[in-house]
Parts: structure tokens; sequence; C-alpha cells
């Protein structure tokens, strides 16, 4: 599959399908030449030959190249652009490429979201906002990222090395990816390198699949699984399930909170003031509905009017958990419990869309 003679494992990332000049579809991939699994002898890019059936290198990188193609890509839409995100090495999509071969192939095209907006050649820095939700605990879990129509959100199925998957979900590409629910847990077992494949997504994304490599390496496993060892296992989620209704951002505009559903239906992402707080979109048992308040108030626990519907949802006052993520709202005379923002920066990439719309 890969034209090169040189020592050492090689590996294929970021493989993105893409036109040349005259719209012809051309696949092309990074790849990585090491000495085992530490030390790097060469990367570059390479594309694959239709007649000869393998790839060949196109272009070198620099060792230290700030930006490149890795992981698993999302096609998005951004204006009348189509681009490639990369959720690898930074955890989250913060690189990214205009989707033609001219620009795959040009070290120089590719850009890191730095600082809230995407820049030519700047690296980005890795998040340290994702939180488990079950215990509070501080993560980082990489993985696949793609728009999901059933929650009109972006949804990550991440993991996190070496035996845990999560599934997450944010309002753009870039973020904001905080709360995660683990949904695959191996003791004394890997299962990495995981991926959600949305060409098999079901009842218009409420069910979709992902799979992994399940192998004994990497782990303190004293008898590998016979028959499965090393092989690639697929599991079957329902996103409809009440245990994956997790806090999503709760946006503060000029003294109104705001999900995401709002804030794209009224335009007004470039007047987003700091995340306040996470919430939840969706009912579930033992939470409550919060609702729009007068002027004095903001926030109030019954409606206004009988068909007046719910800003969010909220864990109650009465509640007794003692997650380290929760904290009363608002602070003055607090009516319900929401989730803490860990966000360093607000990290909002609005104006992507999923490819095809």
């Amino acid at each position: 599959m890969i034209a090169m003679d040189e020592p050492g494992v090689k590996w294929l990332t970021g493989i993105m399908a893409v036109p040349d000049e005259k719209g012809k579809e051309k696949l092309v991939a990074r790849y990585d030449r090491r000495k085992g699994l530490a030390e790097r002898y060469e990367h570059g890019l390479m594309v694959y030959n239709d007649e000869k059936e393998v790839f060949e290198k196109a272009a070198a990188l620099k060792k230290d190249a700030a930006l490149f193609p890795d992981g698993v890509p999302t096609k998005v839409k951004v204006g009348e652009e189509n681009y490639y995100y990369f959720p690898a090495p930074f955890t989250v999509p913060l690189v990214r490429v205009k989707a033609t071969l001219n620009n795959v192939l040009n070290p120089e095209s590719y850009e890191g979201f730095v600082d809230g907006s995407w820049k030519a050649g700047a690296r980005p820095k890795r998040p340290k906002s994702q939180i488990d939700f079950e215990t509070g605990e501080a993560i980082e879990a990489s993985g696949t990222v793609s728009w999901n129509a059933y929650r009109k959100r972006w949804i990550m199925i991440a993991w996190r090395v070496v035996d845990s998957t999560y599934y997450f979900e944010a309002d753009t590409p870039v973020g904001p990816w905080v709360y995660g629910r683990r949904i695959v847990k191996y003791d004394h077992y890997t299962f990495y390198n995981v991926a959600h494949h949305p060409f098999f997504d079901q009842e218009d994304g409420r069910v979709i699949y992902f799979e992994g490599t399940y192998t004994r390496e990497f782990s303190d496993a004293p008898v590998a699984t016979p028959r499965y060892n090393y092989n690639q296992l697929m599991y079957r989620l329902d996103l409809a399930n009440a245990r994956l209704v997790l806090p999503v951002a709760v946006y503060q505009v000029k003294g109104r909170y705001l999900l995401r559903d709002e804030m794209e239906r009224e335009k007004l992402w470039d007047k987003v003031e700091p995340i306040p707080f996470f919430a939840f979109d969706r009912a579930r048992e033992g939470l409550i509905a919060v609702y729009a308040g007068d002027a004095e108030t903001s926030l109030q626990l019954k409606p206004d009017k009988l068909d007046a519907r719910p800003i969010f949802y909220a864990v109650p006052m009465s509640d007794t958990s003692n997650s380290p993520s929760l904290m009363n709202f608002p602070a003055e005379r607090p009516i319900v419990r929401v989730y803490r923002n860990t966000l360093k920066e607000l990290a909002l990439d609005a104006a992507a869309r999923p490819a095809g719309q």
C-alpha cells in the first residue's frame, strides 16, 4: 500500500479525498515512518496512485512542523469553501486545511485555531477543559468528530489512553468540548484508536456505530483473549439514552441566557459573552426546567405563560450530589445547580457547517 522501502514501521493517517485542479478526486494521506513507537525517522504527505494501487510520496514535512493532517479528519463547509478539520494531535479539531489537492500538499496552507480564530501556521494549545461527567475528574481524550443531525450538534467519540472511551457534544467543531460520558471501559486490556463511522448512522443519527482496536498490548493482562486479541470491535450507541443527556454550553448575550438553537436562529454568535455555565438542553429524571424571568430575576422556575418553553434544564437545589463540577446559580440567590465552565478561553467556530449543507 505504501511505496517506501526504508526501514521502520509506517503508518498512514489524516486520509482525505480531495479534487485536483481538473476536479479529479485524489486520495491523500500523511505517512509517519518511525523506529518502533518512539523515534520518528520522517513524515510527509502521500498521494494514492490509482493505476499502481499504492501510495507514493508527494511532499516532505519538517520533523518539527507545527501543523499537519493527523487522525480521522472531518469535512466541514465554511462559506463556499470545503475544509478538512483534524482532531489530532491537539485532542479536538484545532487544525484545518482547504479541501483541494494543492492546499493539502502545501504545508503553509494549514491553519491552527489560536486565540479564537484561524491563523496560518499557528500552533494551537492543547485544551485542558475535558471533564468526566460522572466523576468530575479532568481527562484528556481524542477521537473522531462529526455533525449529528439527531442531536443537532457536533459529537465526538474519543478514547483516553488506553482503556476508556467517551461521548462528547459541542456546538461547533472546535468546541466547547467539556463534559463527556464514559461509554466503554476495559480493565486490564486496551481499546484504542476508536472511530465513529457516520455512514453507518441510523434514524437520522439517533443510533451510531463506532469501533476500536482491542488488544493485550499496552496492558497488564496476563492472558490474551483467544480469537479476539488485536482485532476490531464495533459498538452500537443510542443517543436517546438518558445517560447521554450531558451539560451543554449556556451562552449569555446582553443579560439573556441562550442555547445553541437560539444563538443560531438569531445569529448572535458574534455577540457572545463568556459562557457562564453549562446545563441541559433536554429533560430527564432528576432535572427541573428553568424559564426566562422578568427584568429583575432573569431566571425563574415557573413559566409566565402556559406555552412558555424552558431555556434549559438544571439540577434542583434539593439535590445532594457532591460533584466538584456543580455550583449554585445565581450566586446571590441560587435557584438551581448548574455545571462549571472549565474553559480557559472561548472556543467557537460558528461559521463552520456540516459538509453538504
